[in-house]
């Protein structure tokens, strides 16, 4: 049998306690990917995505067998993350305990396999029929109620093993299933595995235990493979016959935390080009168990098979669905066959990467007590998060003239005092937290107490912080220095109550540069007036790259700020969330040898860069500008723990490394934090709310997505030391089932390609009608009901109706898109004619070069989805997440001012669009950048689009045309400036080499796809309407819902030439 051809095995899992399913080695001294990265020592084979990142090819979470508890069914004191001595939550099922035996086994010989799901009635009928099913997404993960798997019969047992096959994982909740039922359910799909190093239940080798003790839990804390990098995998690949389904059965679970993550193999591969897919297609990888094997000796444990190497089909067939599936992972995969150790490294990271940042096609499931999941590790790779530990798991503006918010404290309002101060002395400091009570007795007795995230962030209620008694002060210390940050809601502490509570924490400090409260200089005013608003906006730090603005307080001083208090007197109406990130574990989720490296390094935190700032503002600098040096890692005077203690904000350099090398560390250290979302808590503030954080601790980072909008609220610190026909056309769904396709509600609008040809587009006189609308809008919006969804982008409009609107109302609604960038509507009448009635009332309708138009109206852009469309959309190279951010047919000479676009069915799930502001993403860029691209235009071609037509068989009915259009545009009613290049049409930037062109335009596509905060995402329901302004945003449609079934269409009326005016301001 040659390598790939490997057959497969099941693998059988319970779980029960917070999961250790790694072999850990806190000696161990490899450094993780991530860190090597950093150095360029070794290759980067995974990056972060925001959900989970992957992993770097380490230890081990492989062929797993069953879950156990803890200890005993006795509760065990452990110290929780508020360091206290409290019970461990027993674990349920004490029996089923892991053991490390010494038992030593032959190499496993090629086993004889036939998949059970061979056998199995594709129609579900004997599975289904009295249970419901639910795909919580549409490429992955389907839930079913109303069965008990120990109670399945063989035949259903076959159809579970087809319909898991098809859907890549399969959930169960509230299962009776015992371990032994557990165990026959697994012999039933074929032999099962033994692991070669982990914990098995005791006399159960064919039984992986998932659990934590409270040694389980501080050896993964210890260890390098606790980050948030390091953990996609597909089970034990590194095995000859690697395991074809695992089964995986939760205990116990930790009260918070512990999901998992599965992502479709299937898809991944589906969603390569199709150069890449023939180009991986003949490869094959080295998969191998030696790390797993080198971490369990490393820990005293008996390696019970000799280690083995596999070589498997970088892709590989499924036999049952006859899929295609990506077969690589991050934990076993260590290089690729006949390629050399840069080009392997290089295809091995795009390919982890791209898995790892499929939204579009993974799952997150969180588990509860007795939940059982099977899945298919021939196309899957799954991910679990660690976030709970040491828990017990046993598995968001108008451009109007408007009156701003009022500020309701008029009297704490901002100044900028011109007097100066000496340099702080040394000042005496003793944390308060050090004469607490640990049991936080006095504190907690009354309180209600929420942990907002396992790791940090806890929000009390039923307390005012002005009558706490100092003993209870002293336990509010201990609180944050353990959990970081902790939040309180509704107080009615004023200001001098306020600084009553920051004295007795310690000498306030008095900030250099920022807003003082009038005759109050301890305390920083937060504000934003509009004039604040436009400077932050003209700002290089507003931006969505937040490893610039994720900082701890004022860390220049010699003696910066312990704790923070920190309340919010007036809020935006939506917006302005603030996030912490916990910096212990930060340093906790670095490997051993870097912890090591950091542990030995100071670095300069200075405060230049502010006071330069405030000097070139004209505010008095009210002290003299100081660096001082603090250690890289600090240690917490209260808890004993470590944390990292460097910010893109003040720290400018490591001592003793070189700039590069420097550079190189300062990037990991802030990224590491930046992207640590198991470790971060985001705070959405309501009126009067106080946080009281820790900054030796944490950092954080606040977001200004509601600007204008007004928030106001005080701060004092305190110093110390240290995502087809008319008729019904069978297809297959995602269960590979001959279904039904659902029919089109509109026949008369689907797609034709008539063979009619069309002269260029001359030059089409045009002024836009907003410019002849009402401001106030008092037409439009004196009986609707408005919304807006996100601060910078989108607004939702209830009580119109789209085809009887005036021409004044039409007007303002132009106005309002010119602002808002898009406007939806839902549930409307307005037919076809009268969409293309309102697309002509705003300019001459644009006639597409070689897209589908209705029968009966060739302005009227079809989009649908049959079986056809949708394959050719899935193997078309362009269906990826970069390139399809785009604005419509931006390569004409007069490019769409607006896009309306009404759907007419919807899929079942899935088909959401997403729209970016191009104005924000202007913004958002820094001073310097923003004058380079000013100067730029770039080419913009209809070339692509057209080939893909002849490809398809069908005719271009105009020449192709490319245009030359400026980087940034001006819009002619706002008078913004707005980003217009676009990865689907923008070709290359003149007056450019080849090689800046493509890194200006990469960076540009970037900075628009990963902006966040100006960002809105539409889910779609049936006759809803949007209408967009192409001239400042792009839009990107989701295709998570193929081969489902979606109808649309679209009229895009001509607009302007597009031209930059640098005079001309909003």
């Amino acid at each position: 049998m040659r390598p790939n051809q490997s057959l497969a095995l099941p693998h059988v899992l319970l779980v029960e306690a917070v999961m250790d399913r790694f072999n850990l080695d806190s000696g161990f001294t490899m450094l993780s990917e991530q860190e090597a990265k950093t150095f360029k020592l070794l290759p980067a084979h995974i990056s972060t995505c925001n959900q989970a990142p992957t992993m770097a090819p380490k230890n081990n979470d492989s062929t797993r067998t069953t879950s156990t508890s803890a200890d005993s069914s006795v509760p065990v004191p452990i110290k929780n993350a508020l360091n206290l001595e409290v019970e461990h939550a027993p674990f349920t099922h004490p029996e089923i305990r892991g053991e490390f035996p010494t038992k030593t086994y032959d190499p496993i010989p090629v086993l004889p396999y036939v998949d059970r799901a061979l056998k199995a009635d594709p129609t579900f009928k004997n599975l289904l029929a009295n249970a419901t099913v639910t795909h919580l997404e549409p490429k992955i993960g389907t839930e079913i109620s109303g069965l008990q798997l120990h109670e399945l019969t063989d035949v259903q047992k076959d159809e579970l093993a087809l319909l898991i096959a098809h859907r890549g994982v399969v959930f169960f909740r509230d299962q009776k299933l015992s371990i032994e039922q557990q165990l026959d359910l697994g012999r039933y799909y074929g032999p099962l595995h033994v692991h070669q190093t982990v914990a098995h239940a005791k006399g159960i080798p064919q039984v992986h235990v998932v659990e934590n003790t409270l040694e389980g839990s501080q050896k993964r804390i210890e260890s390098q493979l606790y980050e948030h990098v390091n953990v996609w995998h597909s089970d034990v690949s590194y095995e000859r016959q690697p395991p074809s389904y695992t089964s995986f059965k939760v205990l116990t679970t930790p009260p918070t935390g512990g999901d998992t993550l599965w992502a479709s193999a299937y898809e991944a591969y589906d969603r390569l080009t199709p150069q890449f897919k023939k180009f991986v297609e003949g490869l094959t990888a080295i998969h191998s168990s030696k790390h797993q094997a080198e971490s369990a000796i490393a820990n005293g444990q008996t390696l019970r098979r000799p280690i083995v190497e596999f070589e498997h089909p970088v892709v590989r067939t499924h036999p049952v669905t006859g899929r295609k599936a990506l077969y690589v992972n991050a934990q076993f995969t260590t290089r690729i066959n006949n390629l050399s150790v840069p080009e392997s490294d290089a295809v091995l990271r795009f390919l982890l990467q791209h898995i790892a940042q499929g939204q579009e096609f993974q799952v997150r499931y969180h588990w509860t007590k007795d939940a059982v999941a099977i899945w298919d590790n021939r196309a899957t790779i799954h991910y679990a998060t660690y976030d709970y530990l040491p828990g017990n798991r046993h598995a968001n503006a108008l451009n109007l003239e408007v009156e701003h918010a009022p500020f309701t404290h008029p009297e704490i309002r901002g100044e900028f005092p011109t007097k100066t101060y000496d340099p702080i002395p040394v000042l005496p400091y003793e944390d308060r937290a050090l004469k607490a009570d640990p049991t936080f007795k006095n504190l907690l007795a009354n309180a209600t107490v929420t942990h907002l995230e396992p790791k940090i962030g806890t929000e009390i209620s039923g307390l005012q912080l002005h009558e706490l008694t100092d003993v209870q002060k002293d336990e509010l210390a201990l609180l944050i220095a353990h959990r970081g940050v902790v939040f309180f809601r509704d107080q009615k502490l004023s200001i001098e109550q306020q600084l009553d509570l920051g004295r007795y924490y310690g000498p306030l400090h008095v900030h250099q540069t920022v807003a003082h409260a009038k005759g109050i200089p301890q305390v920083h005013v937060v504000e934003n007036t509009v004039e604040a608003s436009e400077k932050r906006l003209q700002t290089q730090l507003y931006k969505h790259f937040n490893q610039w603005v994720w900082h701890s307080d004022v860390s220049y001083e010699r003696q910066p700020p312990s704790y923070t208090s920190f309340k919010v007197l007036t809020t935006p109406p939506t917006g302005g969330d603030t996030v912490w990130a916990s910096t212990y574990e930060a340093y906790e989720r670095l490997t051993p040898p870097f912890k090591k490296f950091v542990e030995g390094l100071t670095a300069i935190h200075s405060s230049k860069l502010q006071a330069e700032a405030t000097i070139a503002q004209g505010q008095t600098l009210r002290r003299p500008i100081v660096e001082f040096e603090h250690p890289v890692v600090r240690t917490h005077p209260v808890t004993g723990r470590r944390s990292l203690y460097v910010n893109r904000e003040f720290t400018t350099r490591i001592k003793n490394l070189s700039a590069t090398e420097s550079d190189a560390v300062l990037d990991f250290l802030t990224n590491h934090i930046a992207q640590g979302h198991e470790f971060q808590v985001r705070y959405h503030w309501t009126k009067d709310a106080v946080a009281i954080w820790d900054n030796r601790v944490t950092a954080h980072y606040a977001t200004f997505d509601y600007l204008p909008g007004n928030r106001h609220a005080v701060r004092n610190q305190d110093l110390q030391a240290e995502t087809v026909s008319s008729s019904s056309t069978p297809v297959k769904n995602a269960l590979n089932q001959e279904v039904q396709h659902a029919k089109f509600d509109h026949p008369e609008l689907l797609s034709t390609f008539p063979p009619t040809t069309y002269d260029p587009i001359p030059v089409i006189p045009y002024e836009d009608r907003a410019l002849k609308a009402d401001p106030t809008f008092k037409n439009l919006l004196a009986n609707a009901m408005v919304t807006h969804l996100e601060p910078k982008i989108g607004t939702e409009i209830s009580g119109l109706q789209l085809h009887e609107l005036t021409d004044p109302q039409k007007d303002e609604l132009a106005l309002l898109i010119a602002h808002r960038g898009v406007v939806f509507f839902r549930d409307q009448k307005i037919d076809a004619e009268q969409l293309m009635d309102l697309g002509r009332y705003y300019g001459p309708l644009h006639i597409q070069q070689n897209l589908a138009h209705t029968k009966q109206y060739s302005e009227m852009l079809v989009v649908e989805n049959s079986v056809e469309t949708s394959d050719a959309v899935i193997k078309r190279h362009q269906y990826d997440p970069v390139s399809t951010w785009h604005t419509d047919v931006s390569y004409e000479r007069q490019p769409p001012a607006y896009t309306l676009f009404k759907v007419l069915t919807t899929p079942d799930i899935g088909g959401d669009t997403l729209w970016a502001s191009g104005y924000e993403a202007y913004d958002r860029l820094t001073p310097a950048f923003r004058t380079f691209v000013e100067g730029l235009v770039a080419v913009h071609s209809g070339k692509s689009q057209a080939e893909h037509a002849i490809e398809a068989g069908r005719i271009v009915r105009r020449p192709v045309v490319e245009f030359e259009h400026p980087v940034v545009r001006t819009h002619p009613v706002t008078k913004r400036k707005a980003l217009f290049v676009n990865a689907g049409f923008t070709k290359r930037i003149k007056n450019l080499s080849s090689a800046e062109s493509d890194a200006v335009l990469r960076f540009l596509y970037k900075h628009v796809s990963e902006g966040h905060e100006f960002q809105v995402r539409y889910h779609w329901t049936k006759n809803a309407v949007a209408i967009w302004d192409n001239r400042s945003t792009f839009h990107y449609a989701t295709f998570d819902y193929l081969p489902g079934n979606r109808h649309a269409v679209r009229v895009t009326p001509h607009g302007e030439i597009p031209y930059f005016d640098p005079k001309v301001t909003p």
